[in-house]
This record gives C-alpha cells, sequence and structure tokens, in this order.
C-alpha cells in the first residue's frame, strides 16, 4: 500500500464510550465492538482523516480492542487484508478524551476544537456546511466526538 498522506490533517474522530447515558439517563461506560473498530476506521482512511480514538475508561475494554487491532496489523491478518491494516493503523485506544485532546494539542500547538454529534435540537449547533468549512480551512485541529446509539 502507498504512504497515507491524510486530506484532512487537521481532523480527528472519537468513539466515547464514556461518559454516555443509558436508557435511563444513568451515566455508563459502552463496550466497544468489532465494527467500531473496522467500519470506523475505514471510514477515517476513507476521508483522509488524522487519526480515530476509540475511548473507554474500562482496561478489558481497551485491551481487547488492541488485540483486534493487532490481528489486522501484524502476521496472517495484515498479510490477509492490507487495506484493512491501512484503515486499523489509524485507530488509537485510549482512556479518555482528555487524553485525545492533548495528544492533538502537543501534535498541533494549538488548542482543540471539540464537536460533538447529537440528536438534540441545541441552539449552538454548527450544520454540515459550517464544519465543512472549519475542516478545510485547518486553521485548528478539530475532533468530532462520536457517541455510541442506543446509549
Amino acid at each position: 500500500m502507498e504512504e497515507y498522506s491524510p486530506t484532512a490533517p487537521n481532523v480527528s474522530i472519537a468513539l466515547l464510550h464514556y461518559p454516555v447515558y443509558n436508557k435511563n439517563r444513568d451515566v455508563v461506560a459502552t463496550a466497544v465492538t468489532n465494527l467500531d473498530l473496522h467500519d470506523i476506521a475505514r471510514s477515517a482512511r476513507t476521508f483522509g482523516l488524522y487519526r480515530y480514538f476509540v475511548i473507554t475508561p474500562v482496561a478489558e475494554q481497551r485491551s481487547l480492542s488492541e488485540r483486534i487491532r493487532a490481528h489486522w496489523l501484524e502476521g496472517y491478518g495484515a498479510a490477509y487484508n492490507p487495506k484493512r491494516k491501512a484503515a486499523l493503523e489509524l485507530i488509537e485506544v485510549i482512556d479518555s478524551l482528555q487524553t485525545a485532546l492533548a495528544q492533538l494539542e502537543k501534535k498541533f500547538g494549538k488548542p482543540v476544537k471539540v464537536i460533538v454529534t447529537g440528536a438534540r435540537d441545541v441552539t449552538t449547533a454548527l450544520i454540515v456546511p459550517g464544519l465543512a468549512n472549519s475542516c478545510r480551512t485547518g486553521i485548528s485541529p478539530i475532533c468530532c466526538c462520536l457517541v455510541p446509539a442506543g446509549a
């Protein structure tokens, strides 16, 4: 595979598994799934993002995520599906959003603009054209936080 050169080098995504609300509005940590790793990593690679952070404070979930990632980055998995390997190279499994933001701020030398997805109607919502413009300008690093559906 050719060298990866992100087309949106200032944009990262983070899948937050904590803190999220469950259906009773209790704060919980949700489980990381295989699809979380594969599908979102492929989308991040397709759209030329810098990094895909999988965020969970649960050590066992981080360990499982790293094992799945390692399978596709080394040995049989890497040889079997080089495109999946390339996508999963963007993943970094970490314990908190604060860790991700600190890494991005250190890398880019600027505060990170955090964007959170959601279904609620809020007055401070950024519509898609505004987000696209922010991504294109490259002035600040951007971290778009995704919350698992059904949490």
